[in-house]
């Protein structure tokens, strides 16, 4: 074996002197041991003679032999909680049983300060606002974005007709005659059916009829045509002229025509002025009256295989009273159609004869002795158009 082979344990003494005392031995030999190992073999025998002589390896049973740990049993240890009804049930104490202890009095512990106090005025320096307020006239006044226009700010306009077709609201008055409406050109046209009424003339045997009443001469007109023409000078007055031109048939004198070829027709034409009323020209339905007079010439042609008659009356038509309504249509506002009534008053003053059979003299025209009032009943319906200038 070399000196590279050689190995010094170290043992500890359970004793405090031998750690001391062999703990340097053990660090002199450690040293002696490595100053050997640079000597070669003869280095190696001394060390192992110092190692022997300070009593390495210790001698067998020169230290008693430690018996092996062995774990000892815990002692057992108790419930931590005892089982129920190891200790008997403890009743609650009756009430009362302790004297209700009273509240200290008010005032009884001193009134503690409070921790932090409130500063005293004038203890800080007052902070200016970080944006104090513009001094008056610092900036120029803006105006507001919607403000309310001064009154005469702005000319009124006025507000769009009513439309004629639109009907009022429900519970709202009828319109005023002040309310606005068509002015300008009025056209009408009226078709209808007439009555005669009262005497032709005082002759009691007219034609050979044996009586003096319009209506055994003439029976009837026949679709009689009105054309009206007017200037409405404000929405409610209009002021024009009338034309009508009827057929009527020939009554009782009918008998003696259609004998022998004879023929006979009758022919009726009133012109005048008129004037008319519309209460509420705006409205849906325009109601309007009004009055005229004017003048009327009737007709009768008779005819024979010996040649022709004619006979003609003509006189005043002192008034005539006429009323109606106009209905708007939504579509053309200003297009109405309704009922009319008319009702006339008048008189033949003057006749005249042009008889073409030959031996017979014509009389020609003569003014009537016994003249009599004579009236028509007409009525029917009516179509205007009114034209606006504005």
């Amino acid at each position: 074996m070399s000196h590279r082979d050689v190995v010094i344990p170290c043992e500890v003494s359970s004793r405090k002197t031998s750690l001391l005392f062999g703990g340097a031995l053990c660090v002199a030999g450690t040293l002696a041991s490595s100053s050997a190992w640079a000597e070669g073999p003869k280095a190696d025998a001394d060390a192992k003679q110092v190692l022997v002589a300070q009593g390495y390896p210790p001698p067998q049973g020169a230290y008693p032999q430690q018996q092996p740990y062995q774990q000892q049993p815990y002692p057992q240890q108790p419930a931590p909680y005892p089982p129920q009804g190891a200790y008997p049930q403890q009743p609650y104490p009756p009430q009362g049983a302790y004297p209700q202890q009273p509240y200290p009095p008010q005032g009884a512990y001193p009134q503690q300060p409070a921790p932090y106090p409130p500063p005293q005025p004038g203890a800080y320096p007052q902070q200016p606002a970080p944006y104090p307020p513009p001094q008056p006239g610092a900036y120029p006044q803006q105006p507001a974005p919607y403000s309310q226009p001064q009154p005469g700010a702005y000319p009124q306009q006025p507000y769009p007709p009513q439309p004629y077709g639109a009907p009022p609201p429900y519970g709202a008055p009828p319109p005023s005659a002040s309310d606005s409406g068509p002015t300008g050109l009025e056209v009408g046209v009226r078709f209808g059916f007439g009555l005669p009424l009262g005497s032709m003339d005082g002759d009691s045997n007219n034609f050979g009829t044996g009586s003096d009443d319009l209506s055994k001469v003439m029976s009837n007109m026949v679709a009689p045509i009105y054309l009206d023409v007017g200037y409405r000078l404000i929405p409610q007055l209009m002021v024009g002229a009338y034309f009508m031109y009827a057929v009527g048939s020939t009554g009782d004198f009918e008998n003696n025509c259609g004998q022998n070829g004879t023929g006979c027709s009758l022919q009726d034409t009133r012109f005048g002025a008129q004037v008319n009323v519309h209460p509420i020209p705006a409205s849906h339905i325009d109601p309007w009256f009004g009055a005229g007079i004017g003048y009327e010439w009737a007709a009768l042609n008779v005819t024979t295989t010996n040649g022709s008659a004619g006979y003609g009356y003509s006189g005043m038509e002192y008034f005539s009273l006429q009323g109606g309504a106009d209905f708007k249509l939504h579509a053309v506002p200003d297009l109405g159609i309704g009922p009319f009534l008319t009702f006339s008053v008048g008189q033949f003053s003057n006749a005249n004869a042009d008889v073409k059979i030959p031996g017979v003299t014509s009389p020609g025209g003569i003014s009537i002795p016994n003249q009599a009032l004579h009236e028509w009943f007409i009525f029917g319906i009516r179509g205007v158009y009114d034209i606006r200038f504005q």
